[in-house]
């Protein structure tokens, strides 16, 4: 699809970067389609928490995917996708969310801990904690 410059208000990428080969690409041409004014809210996975880091140590891999098309092709740390996203574009707030879908038994005693709990671990410590990065940006001046 093409749009003209400066087209739209806001621009939302919801967990699409990590699956193209060409990321840039994409952010290149948002800053293009965003109103001087406009907001773009991206987010990105974090393929580093523990859970993550223990499904390594036991052979298991980051996702479980291996070779199977259309999963991730890139796994940004938190620090490396902001990194990313801020050589683009200003970011104006940066907020973590959790996933606990973690299954069977352990998923079940983890709906136990209140959610208020967990954020603040999170929050707290969130390259090991925070599933992903939810970042509001705007273009840079001059973009």
């Amino acid at each position: 699809l093409s749009f003209n410059e400066n087209t739209f208000d806001i621009i939302i990428m919801g967990e699409v970067l990590e699956h193209l080969r060409n990321p840039a690409r994409l952010i290149k041409q948002a800053q293009g389609l965003l109103k001087p004014e406009g907001v773009i809210v991206i987010s990105l996975p974090n393929e580093c928490t523990i859970y993550h880091r223990l499904k390594v140590f036991f052979g298991k891999g980051i996702d479980g995917t291996g070779f199977e098309p259309g999963y991730h092709l890139h796994f940004p740390t938190l620090k490396q996708g902001r990194v990313f996203i801020g050589e683009y574009f200003k970011i104006i707030e940066q907020r973590y969310w959790y996933h606990l879908g973690v299954g069977g038994f352990l998923e079940k005693m983890l709906n136990i801990i209140p959610c208020s709990l967990i954020q603040g671990i999170v929050n707290l410590i969130p390259s090991l904690f925070a599933r992903g990065g939810i970042y509001l940006c705007k273009n840079k001046e001059g973009a």
